[in-house]
């Protein structure tokens, strides 16, 4: 059972994330809105417009934030919080977005109680390692950067994409 589930995680993560991370950056408030429309908006700050929209499957609460600068994408984010069913799935969640993101590098995955991932700050050809530790990461790409990480103590994980 447990192997399921973790194969389920595995393949809705390479869905979410993609050969190279699929995002919504430089989309269009319009083009968002046909896609998220139950969008709500949040505030207005320095010019730049902060929008939110929730959904929930069996096993999580995912919260998606934009951040739109000149009607276009500027940065978003994936908070994915447990519903509890199954315990710690937003670490599960967490676990294999890195062993996605990571398989990929030179980076090297260890035991899942023990450190994720053990870093080097290497390049290959897609983006470089800027730094990781137990719990978070970032990596570096040509016209983006992206951010992740695990919070154990509200046990929620996120990945955030920012433009250049």
């Amino acid at each position: 059972m447990k192997r399921i589930i973790i194969l389920f995680f595995i393949f809705i993560t390479t869905i979410v994330v993609g050969q190279v991370p699929g995002n919504n950056l430089r989309k269009s408030f319009s083009d968002m809105k046909k896609s998220f429309p139950q969008m709500e908006y949040g505030w207005t700050e320095d010019g730049k417009a902060y929008y939110t929209y929730q959904e929930n499957d069996n096993y999580h609460k995912y919260t998606y934030y934009f951040v739109f600068q000149n009607n276009m994408v500027w940065s978003e984010s994936l908070m994915v919080e447990s519903l509890g069913i199954i315990p710690d799935a937003a670490y599960i969640w967490f676990v294999t977005t890195a062993e996605h993101f990571f398989s990929k590098s030179d980076w090297q995955k260890s035991d899942m109680d023990a450190s994720i991932i053990q870093a080097a700050n290497v390049f290959n050809k897609d983006y470089r390692v800027v730094w990781a530790n137990k719990f978070s990461a970032e990596l570096d790409y040509s016209n983006f950067l992206i951010y992740f990480r695990y919070n154990p103590d509200s046990k929620t994980s996120t990945i955030s994409y920012f433009m250049r």
